[in-house]
C-alpha cells in the first residue's frame, strides 16, 4: 500500500524545497500537492488513511496550476482545510508553514483542538526560503525520529507500528457503512465553518467522506 505526504501550497519554489527534502528523508512516500483546496477534499477522501504527514500553507493567492480542478471563488484557503480534516478522525501529524502569523495561529488551534498532533513553522521570509532546508526540515526529521511519521521512512520504527496501526483502523471503523449518519444535516464537511466551530470533537462518517468526494 502506498503512503502520502500532501501538501497545500501554491508557491512552486517552497514546493521544490519541499519536495527535495521529502525525497531524502522519506523517499519511499509520495508526495501529493495541492494549490487549492477542492483537489486536497478529494484526495482525503480516497487516501487519508495513507497519509503520514501533511504540511498546511494559509494563503493561495499564486494563479492555480490546473483552473480545471475549481475556481478561484472556491479554491478557499488553509482555514478551510482545517474545518476538513478537524471533521475526520486524527491519523497523521500535521505542519502549518505560513507567514500569515493569525491566521497560521487559529489553523493550529482549530486541529489541536480536534486531536491533530500540529506543529508550526513560520517562514522567515516570503522572499528567501533557507526556513524550508532548516527549519521545515527539522520538523520532519523530529517527526520521523520521535515515530509519528514512520511507515514511509527508510528504517520504520517498529515500536511505534500498533501506534500508527490504532490510527488507520480508528479511521477505518470511522467510515464503515456500520457509522452512516441517517441524516445529512449530520455531515460536517458541508456544513458553514460557524457550525464547525461550536462542535468540538465531529467525526467522520460515510456521508462525510462521500460529500468530501463531490
Amino acid at each position: 500500500m502506498p503512503w502520502y505526504v500532501a501538501i497545500l501550497e501554491d508557491d512552486p519554489l517552497r514546493v521544490a524545497g519541499m519536495l527535495s527534502i521529502l525525497a531524502h528523508l522519506l523517499p519511499t512516500a509520495r508526495p501529493a500537492v495541492f494549490d487549492a483546496v477542492p483537489p486536497l477534499r478529494r484526495f482525503i477522501a480516497d487516501h487519508g488513511h495513507q497519509t503520514v504527514l501533511i504540511s498546511l500553507d494559509h494563503d493561495l493567492t499564486r494563479p492555480l496550476v490546473d483552473p480545471a480542478q475549481c475556481t478561484e471563488a472556491d479554491r478557499g484557503d488553509g482555514r478551510d482545510a482545517c474545518d476538513l480534516l478537524g471533521a475526520l478522525p486524527p491519523v497523521c501529524p500535521v505542519i502549518v508553514h505560513s507567514s500569515n502569523y493569525g491566521m497560521a495561529a487559529i489553523m493550529v488551534h482549530h486541529l489541536r483542538d480536534r486531536g491533530w498532533d500540529v506543529a508550526v513553522i513560520t517562514p522567515h521570509s516570503d522572499v528567501e526560503y533557507e526556513w524550508i532546508d532548516t527549519d521545515w526540515r527539522a520538523e520532519v526529521e523530529r517527526l520521523i525520529q520521535t515515530g509519528a511519521v514512520y511507515f514511509a521512512s527508510p528504517t520504520p520504527t517498529r515500536d511505534h507500528a500498533p501506534t500508527r496501526a490504532a490510527h488507520i483502523a480508528r479511521y477505518a471503523r470511522s467510515t464503515s457503512p456500520a457509522n452512516r449518519r441517517p441524516s445529512a444535516s449530520a455531515d460536517p464537511i458541508n456544513r458553514p465553518r460557524s457550525v464547525l466551530r461550536k462542535n468540538r470533537r465531529p467525526s467522520a462518517s460515510p456521508a462525510n467522506c462521500a460529500a468530501i468526494r463531490t
